[in-house]
């Protein structure tokens, strides 16, 4: 992830929110000239610092995602096989759940032992994968929700 694309999205989250540039400015209290800067400069890059307070300001779960990836150099915005559409993210949601209670009731019984064995233990690896794959199934169907509900 490159500034260039955390500036394209923050275009986006402004379209999204309504936001003129001067506005937005305003509500960050900074010159709209700093902002216009960000958007037609390869110079002018948003700090950091600034853009930690913008995802506040503007709680928009997208950007704040695309803020993520840039200063972790991650990527929490991942392809999926499944559809877009907040339809085909919410069946995702679902069977990502569903996979995790499954594991839910062995995973109370290994962690009210006191010592694990190397089973248990690969077992947990295997449970903490099936979270982190909901929370992304999670993030995934709120960005196909958001999209969506521009549309409408």
């Amino acid at each position: 992830m490159v500034i260039e694309d955390v500036t394209a999205e923050l275009d986006k989250c402004l379209k999204r929110k309504e936001l003129s540039r001067t506005r937005f400015a305003e509500l960050i209290h900074i010159s709209k000239q700093a902002v216009s800067n960000w958007f037609s400069s390869d110079e002018h890059k948003i700090p950091v610092d600034k853009l930690l307070y913008i995802v506040d300001v503007l709680d928009d779960e997208r950007f704040r995602f695309v803020v993520a990836d840039y200063i972790l150099d991650t990527r929490l915005l991942t392809e999926n096989s499944y559809g877009k559409d907040p339809l085909s993210q919410f069946i995702r949601v679902n069977k990502e759940e569903s996979e995790r209670r499954i594991l839910n009731e062995q995973v109370t019984e290994i962690l009210a032992k006191t010592g694990w064995s190397q089973d248990e233990h690969d077992f947990l690896i295997k449970f903490k994968k099936e979270l982190s794959e909901e929370r992304q199934a999670e993030n995934d169907f709120a960005i196909a929700l958001d999209l969506a509900l521009e549309v409408v």
